[in-house]
């Protein structure tokens, strides 16, 4: 078995390229490692329930890969099999924390048996805290992970760890790997487990009550438009899961707290707003109102991320209707890099009139079924 301590954790993207990597993957991300081989691996000091493995591979390029592994390096788990009809085939889809590794041919036959037709092994193991479910195209981690946005977007063939500018990069954006992760539980399905991931339950800035108002900038390109090479085709959106992460949740509270003390101090270029009240709870339709000068309430939808921009953004069916119905006194106030000390805020007020000229769309991602009496 090999372990060390990592003086700097770094980045490492991982595809399962082939067939059979592609079956073996989510058993092994969504599984624990079967109880009686844990108790074997107790007997040689290997005290972990999830792994991943690398084929010997062609030459020595695997194996030099993974004697880079460190103990707290960050993995991020791509597969090219479509889950579902609308998402893209290219996603990255668990994240994860390497806790150790072993160079074991017959550890590894008895994780992932061979069969006839699939005959190669996977003896480099790197053992993994419980990996958590994301969802992330490949063009959306590029652009998080490169300034361009152009590295990385089509997958990787074989692991492979950040090159030095990005990680650079990385360091420069998020302050750390941490902070990366932290910006990806944006797209996390599931709540990361606090025993294995007590960085991302611990502030990694100062909280949003505490921001400095004056260090807010404003854009006007935070949400991406998606274009259309062929003219008289519908656009195509970019697929976004529902986020079920109660960090994601955190992340937009955060980003509503702010709009409302920005409104309040009258922080905000051109809009004038007295009686600024928040109602999120009251499941109106919308996060916060206040009265303009003409005497109108201004109702105000209020959407964070831990990233620099939004490719989309999720509505309820509720927050629909209020769309409709309110049209250009329903404004949306996307605020991008809600973990920094400096969060920036698109403000959109004419989306009603976007969606009548069909210069922006909506989707239907998931439907509510019940029975009825």
């Amino acid at each position: 078995m090999i372990m060390s301590n990592a003086k700097q954790a770094k980045v490492w993207l991982i595809p399962a390229s082939d067939p059979q990597s592609t079956r073996n993957i989510a058993r092994s991300m969504e599984s624990e490692i079967d109880a009686a081989i844990r108790l074997s691996m107790q007997a040689q000091g290997l005290n972990f329930r999830f792994a991943w493995g690398a084929k010997q591979g062609h030459g020595k390029k695997n194996r030099s890969q993974f004697s880079r592994m460190e103990i707290g390096d960050l993995c991020l788990f791509y597969t090219a099999d479509q889950r579902s009809a609308d998402e893209p085939r290219t996603a990255y889809r668990w994240m994860a924390k390497i806790l150790g590794k072993a160079d074991d041919l017959a550890l590894a036959d008895r994780i992932w048996p061979p069969n006839p037709t699939e005959p190669e092994s996977f003896p480099l193991i790197y053992f993994l805290t419980e990996p958590v479910r994301i969802h992330l195209p490949a063009e959306q981690l590029s652009a998080l992970l490169d300034p361009e946005g152009v590295k990385y977007r089509e997958g990787q063939r074989g692991f492979t760890t950040l090159a030095p500018e990005n990680a650079e990069y990385v360091n420069q954006r998020f302050g750390s790997v941490a902070g990366l992760m932290q910006a990806l539980l944006d797209y996390a399905q599931e709540d990361p487990p606090a025993g294995d991931y007590p960085e991302l339950y611990q502030p990694l800035s100062p909280t949003m009550d505490a921001t400095p108002t004056e260090s807010v900038q404003f854009s006007t390109t935070l949400l991406v438009t998606v274009t259309s090479k062929e003219p008289n085709m519908k656009k195509k959106a970019i697929y976004s899961p529902s986020r079920r992460s109660r960090q994601a949740k955190e992340t937009g509270d955060k980003a509503e707290l702010l709009v409302y003390r920005l409104l309040q101090e009258g922080k905000i270029k051109n809009v004038t707003a007295s009686d600024v009240q928040h109602v999120a709870q009251e499941k109106r339709g919308w996060d916060i109102e206040y009265t303009n000068p003409d005497g109108e309430t201004v109702c105000v939808e209020v959407k964070g991320s831990a990233t620099d921009r939004f490719y989309n953004f999720e509505l309820t069916q509720n927050e629909l209707e209020q769309l409709h119905q309110h049209k250009d006194r329903y404004h949306f106030y996307l605020v991008a890099n809600c973990l920094s000390p400096h969060p920036v805020i698109q403000i959109i007020d004419d989306m009603a009139e976007r969606l009548a000229r069909q210069s922006a769309q909506v989707t239907a991602l998931t439907y509510r079924l019940e029975l009825l009496a």
